[in-house]
């Protein structure tokens, strides 16, 4: 199970969570760039790295 380091504050994770999945929504200008610069614009590769970005920041538990 993925476990949060509890040097994390709470709230500091769920504003960083927060602000990952909500990016391209809220500033449609990354949007723009992706689709002219990523390797690849797609919804699923902005999905993926949002889904990896939070997964660096909950590491499985050893």
């Amino acid at each position: 199970m993925p476990r949060v380091d509890p040097a994390w504050d709470p709230a500091d994770v769920l504003a960083l969570v927060n602000q990952i999945a909500t990016t391209w929504a809220a500033q449609p200008e990354h949007s723009e760039a992706a689709a002219a610069n990523a390797v690849d614009p797609t919804t699923a590769a902005r999905r993926a790295a949002v889904v990896s970005a939070v997964e660096r920041l909950s590491p499985r538990a050893r």
